[in-house]
């Protein structure tokens, strides 16, 4: 039951009114394959009741099949050393060339979540996601961190496309 309230809780996914966009911007381009394997790293998101208290989040892809993949979100409790609690979903990837609209599930699809890809490097390094509704989006990286004028200027593309940037997260990586 422990379990199935956090799969709840983390895909319980209705934007918080008081700072929703009134949608995502569009997906800028394609995502390649590649995107939904290894590991990313958290870098920033917004403030979320379901990551309360999340330090050095990862999300740790098993490899695509076909068009499923599924991932492993550890966040670390407290603090960067503090005691992992991870949930597992499943995600449906499109079969369109683009990619860059997928749909995050768990409970064999009885909850699930839309996201987008709304940026990502050519090298696949970094990526910007949100839900479409504009009310959530984190910034990952293939590294716990990247080098300061990147950083700098991925927060300000996202406070480009309308995210309200008191309400970002930067969680402490280990």
């Amino acid at each position: 039951m422990k379990r199935a309230l956090k799969v709840l809780v983390l895909l319980a996914m209705a934007p918080t009114l008081a700072f929703a966009l009134t949608s995502a911007p569009q997906p800028r381009k394609p995502v390649a394959p590649t995107f939904f394997t290894g590991e990313w790293y958290e870098i920033a998101r917004t403030d979320n009741w379901r990551q309360k208290d999340c330090e050095a989040p990862t999300y740790q892809f098993e490899p695509l099949k076909a068009t499923t993949a599924t991932f492993t979100l550890t966040c670390r409790k407290g603090s960067p050393a503090g005691p992992p609690e991870a949930i597992r979903v499943t995600i449906r990837v499109p079969q369109d060339q683009a990619r860059n609209k997928f749909r995050v599930s768990a409970m064999g699809g009885l909850l699930s979540t839309d996201y987008w890809v709304l940026d990502i490097a050519d090298d696949n390094s970094w990526s910007i996601l949100a839900t479409p509704g504009g009310g959530y989006v984190w910034l990952l990286a293939r590294r716990p961190a990247l080098d300061s004028p990147t950083r700098t200027r991925l927060l300000n593309d996202i406070r480009g496309m309308g995210y309200d940037m008191n309400k970002i997260v930067l969680p402490r990586q280990a």
